[in-house]
């Protein structure tokens, strides 16, 4: 998703979700509107839970059910929550690598010769 626009990402992620979702009720994902509230459908608690582990699986993402159940409990309500967190999560992974901590600089001989840098004079360890 991070090389995707963002309506790319929301039509992408609206046909994941719907995907999952509709798996989970035992349902057609054409049949799902992705802007009814999932109770609507029959969706209970344990089923939401269900949608909270297959989210953490699949996608990789914390969603904790009391945020689901803060949103309008749609298909497009959950992937407004979700959208900003895997946009995030992507662009923290496509980021260049910048090492936590990089060994000490070994301080420069001031004491050789230039054909002892190039390893011709003394053959000793580095």
């Amino acid at each position: 998703m991070s090389t995707a626009s963002t309506e790319d990402s929301r039509a992408i992620l609206d046909e994941v979700l719907t995907s999952l979702v509709a798996g989970i009720l035992h349902m057609s994902p054409d049949r799902l509107d992705p802007t009814r509230s999932l109770k609507g459908y029959g969706m209970d608690s344990l089923m939401a839970m269900e949608l909270v582990g297959t989210l953490r699986k699949e996608l990789h993402c914390e969603l904790p059910a009391l945020e689901i159940l803060h949103s309008d409990g749609s298909v497009r309500g959950i992937r407004d929550l979700l959208l900003p967190r895997l946009l995030a999560t992507a662009h923290k992974t496509t980021a260049p690598h910048t090492p936590r901590h990089l060994p000490p600089a070994r301080p420069a001989r001031t004491d050789t010769r230039p054909a002892d840098v190039v390893g011709h004079a003394d053959h000793g360890s580095c």
